[in-house]
């Protein structure tokens, strides 16, 4: 289900009644309908990191039938430039 540790938990106070899982993705659907009725989810919150990875998250919350709740990113300030891979901030970098 959760392919392994890594990182470290945030630091304390932490609410009671908190379970922190720490996994790196990639993740199944499958193991995600696991944590889903493992730990009785009914609602999923994320933000937006704007890669793949949570698809499976998402997929299995939207199977399940229960609200995901998505926290966008902030719109960037004028004049800074966001890119989508090392390779196109690569490409940015020698065009500057």
């Amino acid at each position: 289900m959760v392919p392994g540790q890594i990182g470290r938990s945030p630091e304390p106070p932490i609410p009671r009644n908190f379970l922190i899982l720490l996994a790196r993705g990639p993740y199944t659907v499958e193991g995600e309908r696991e944590l889903i009725r493992a730990h009785g989810l009914d609602v999923l919150v994320t933000k937006d990191s704007g890669g793949a990875l949570t698809v499976a998250k998402l997929d299995a919350f939207e199977e399940a039938g229960l609200p995901v709740v998505v926290v966008r990113r902030p719109p960037l300030p004028e004049g800074l430039v966001a890119v989508e891979s090392v390779a196109a901030a690569a490409e940015w970098v020698h065009a500057v």
